[in-house]
């Protein structure tokens, strides 16, 4: 089996939009901005065994603020700059209820089966406590990055941080404790 890194994309691998600190996706290609320059951390985190998967919410195709299109382009910027294996997007609102969504897990599940994956061995960087009850309901390790937005915080979390890059040396160290 394997063990994956989850990747939170707006906030966690690209900087989010924040609007009376809350944090919002990207609407324009021009609004891409990545939070680390560092891409060796990412090889180095892949030379370790680690899948790199992006799970994301996007609500806004639902709400025809961006398009599918808009949404895979975006992806495939950060997959190409990371060295990422996947990205898995949910496309609904909450009022859709479906089971991909963060706080449910239904993204991580289908990784789970598409790359047979572990989830025990498996970390969730992410910064609001969806990505974190995503985490918990699977069995992985989280990572919380507390950018103190103004919404509810996750009370259960692996590990509180306060940037991707501390996130991914807390992995990094981890991992080389582990063996």
């Amino acid at each position: 089996m394997n063990k994956a890194i989850f990747f939170d994309r707006d906030g966690v691998l690209i900087k989010a939009i924040v609007k009376n600190r809350k944090p919002l996706s990207i609407k324009n290609i021009e609004d891409i901005n990545f939070l680390i320059d560092d891409n060796e951390l990412f090889f180095k985190l892949k030379s370790i065994g680690y899948k790199l998967i992006i799970v994301t919410n996007q609500p806004d195709v639902a709400r025809n603020e961006i398009s599918r299109k808009f949404v895979e382009k975006v992806n495939s910027i950060i997959i190409k700059k990371y060295k990422i294996d996947y990205a898995y997007a949910c496309l609904h609102d909450d009022i859709s209820n479906c089971s991909c969504r963060k706080p449910k897990n239904g993204l991580l599940i289908k990784a789970q089966k598409d790359f047979n994956l572990n989830l025990e061995e498996c970390f969730l960087i992410g910064d609001r406590w969806k990505d974190i009850t995503a985490a918990k309901s699977s069995g992985c390790k989280s990572i919380f990055i507390d950018y103190n937005y103004n919404e509810k915080k996750p009370k259960e979390y692996t590990f509180k941080v306060n940037s991707t890059l501390e996130a991914i040396n807390i992995i990094l160290k981890y991992d080389e404790q582990k063996s």
